[in-house]
């Protein structure tokens, strides 16, 4: 079968509601979200309070000696 007026009509109306649902998600602080979740650890998690962890684990355990060896090799 092929296109008529009313299935192109249907057509064009959800478009029209996929523009809308867009805009709401990417023209609005929602798209944000993205730097949240990668920016965020990557500038401040990271340097601030995991890396702190991370230095410890190596030091003070076994296994985290055995993972400074191969960082070496």
């Amino acid at each position: 079968m092929g296109d008529n007026l009313a299935s192109m009509a249907g057509g064009l109306h959800l478009v029209r509601a996929a523009q809308a649902i867009q805009k709401l998600f990417f023209h609005t602080p929602w798209s944000t979200y993205s730097w949240r979740q990668r920016g965020l650890p990557r500038y401040y998690r990271w340097p601030v309070k995991d890396k702190k962890t991370f230095e410890n684990w190596k030091r003070d355990t076994s296994w985290g000696r055995l993972f400074q060896q191969y960082e070496n090799v």
